[in-house]
């Protein structure tokens, strides 16, 4: 059998599986995952939602080490869940602040906020979701669309009477749809991974300490002293300016005068 038949053959095979898959897709409707259907909080009709939370928090300059390090802690743990830490930073000095970044359960969010806003204040709160059903229905498709034909090719390649060549463009195919697979699986987990958790952002501030009539003091004096040295730099600027009018200017004005006096004397009668 020649090759063109061959993959003639896989064609119209790999084609029959596609309008197969496609059938089924159309007459049947998508089930919510098992992971995803089992998040707390996430009903069936939501378990498509991936949701993420923005939280604003102030907590005394004192307590902010150790809010921050709690909400850590509950998560590294897995007291309220699973959880993964992504994002942690703070920034001290005189207007110390944080923020948390991290991927929980849905039952876990509300225990962590208020881990967070423990002695403080919670000032502001959004919460956003995106529906990840139709990229979940394109993503699982593609997958077993992928399977399907890594399958047939398997099967196409164990014919004993395919040639060197044969098998060598089998090869090249099916290395192409493993990455091709691979990736989409990559795609499939990570949707999981949104659905099965809820992205939770904490940014952490603190009040802003009243400022002492010594320290207003210094800092207009170092406003006037900015001052005066933006006044002195524009000074300079200008001399650097006018100097090579004066240099060569005045001269030239000095024999300009005396012959005009010269022309006026010699005219006189």
């Amino acid at each position: 059998m020649s090759l063109h038949r061959h993959w003639s053959a896989f064609c119209l095979l790999t084609a029959l599986a596609m309008l197969g898959i496609a059938g089924c897709s159309k007459k049947t409707s998508i089930e919510p995952s098992s992971a995803a259907s089992g998040v707390q909080g996430v009903s069936a009709s939501a378990a498509f939602l991936a949701y993420e939370h923005q939280v604003w928090v102030k907590v005394p300059t004192a307590r902010l080490d150790a809010q921050m390090a709690a909400v850590r802690e509950a998560c590294v743990s897995g007291a309220h869940g699973r959880c993964s830490l992504l994002e942690f930073s703070q920034s001290a000095g005189e207007h110390a602040d944080g923020k948390i970044s991290l991927r929980v359960v849905a039952g876990g969010v509300e225990p962590l906020v208020g881990i967070a806003a423990a002695g403080g204040e919670q000032t502001r709160r959004s919460t956003q979701a995106e529906d990840l059903g139709q990229a979940v229905a394109d993503t699982t498709r593609q997958v077993e669309q992928l399977q399907l034909q890594r399958a047939l090719l398997l099967e196409f390649q164990q014919r004993k009477e395919l040639s060197v060549s044969d098998m060598l463009s089998i090869a090249r195919e099916l290395a192409d749809l493993e990455s091709s697979l691979a990736a989409a699986e990559r795609e499939a987990a990570r949707q999981t991974l949104r659905l099965e958790t809820n992205l939770l952002t904490i940014e952490f501030d603190t009040p802003r300490e009243p400022e002492s009539r010594m320290a207003r003091l210094r800092e207009a004096f170092g406003g006037s002293v900015d001052s005066s040295i933006d006044g002195l730099v524009q000074a300079i600027e200008i001399v650097t300016y006018v100097l090579p009018l004066l240099i060569f200017g005045f001269p030239l004005a000095l024999l300009w005068r005396w012959l005009w006096r010269r022309a006026t004397r010699t005219r006189a009668p």
